[in-house]
């Protein structure tokens, strides 16, 4: 399968692989094709950071998906990366109850996160 990758600087490229890869071999498939060492590498998709032992299938990537990388050159920090139900909490204690979590959304964008996709702050 051949996935799509975009860095925070823009740059966009392809990389082949199989469909069984782990996210730590598609890591290597990177390094191997682009020079960005593993260990700098962060991948998002779907509003999640996938971890290296997680599988691609069960991410739902797929011939044709498009991932997040953020690598530390690209000018970007990513300083907080909380689960979006952790903030939406969060506002529910701040507020000592007047805005519970029930009656809330936190948009990104035009696009709700839900609660187990990632939050960050880039500066």
């Amino acid at each position: 399968m051949e996935v799509t990758f975009e860095t925070m600087a823009g740059k966009v490229f392809t990389v082949e692989f199989r469909e069984l890869s782990t996210v730590m071999r598609m890591k290597m498939a990177v390094e191997t094709k682009e020079g960005f060492p593993v260990e700098s590498q962060r991948f998002f998709f779907k509003g999640e950071e996938l971890h290296d032992d997680m599988d691609a299938a069960p991410c739902s990537i797929v011939h044709g998906s498009s991932v997040r990388l953020i690598l530390p050159g690209d000018g970007y920090d990513l300083r907080v990366v909380r689960a979006a139900k952790n903030e939406l909490e969060l506002v529910e204690e701040r507020t000592y109850g007047a805005l519970p979590v029930a009656r809330l959304a936190l948009l990104v964008g035009n696009v709700e996160m839900r609660d187990h996709m990632l939050v960050g702050v880039v500066a």
